[in-house]
């Protein structure tokens, strides 16, 4: 517990030797470019799922609203970022392992999806993003005679 007591206020609690080798990595990027990759962008886990007519891109976002997110597409890529804000709250948490702070996820798209053709909902913290395929992509279905 004096190891989790100690890194409670950093944000994240590591078990013995991991708490350690994390604060060293964290000395060393700070030293080379200012800040640690550790504490500055996190990502999101997705599935993607496709079918004749669309693409779907669910994307995992717990805690999220819609407010804090930005959804783009440009040159075939589909951009998710955002930042969650930390909870402020009466008292001391004794361990945060939540993620908090900004957020990036890039997908490249299929060549035949129609950028312009794009819709999100954000539900139950899970963003839901279906993109259009183009008319001239879709497989066109031959009856066999």
């Amino acid at each position: 517990m004096k190891e989790l007591t100690k890194r409670k206020r950093e944000g994240l609690a590591w078990p013995g030797n991991l708490g350690k080798l994390h604060e060293e990595m964290d000395r060393l990027f700070m030293n080379f470019f200012g800040e640690s990759p550790m504490q500055v962008v996190g990502s999101c886990p997705v599935d993607v799922k496709e079918d004749d007519k669309h693409v779907y891109v669910d994307a995992e976002l717990p805690g999220m609203s819609k407010n804090e997110l930005e959804v783009t597409v440009e040159n075939g890529i589909l951009t998710i970022s955002g930042e969650k804000k930390i909870e402020k709250k009466e008292g001391e948490e004794d361990l945060r392992e939540r993620y908090y702070g900004r957020m990036y996820r890039s997908l490249t798209l299929p060549s035949h999806v129609d950028e312009n053709k794009v819709k999100a909902t954000m539900k139950d913290g899970v963003l839901h993003v279906v993109l259009e395929k183009k008319e001239a992509e879709r497989p066109k279905r031959i009856e066999i005679e």
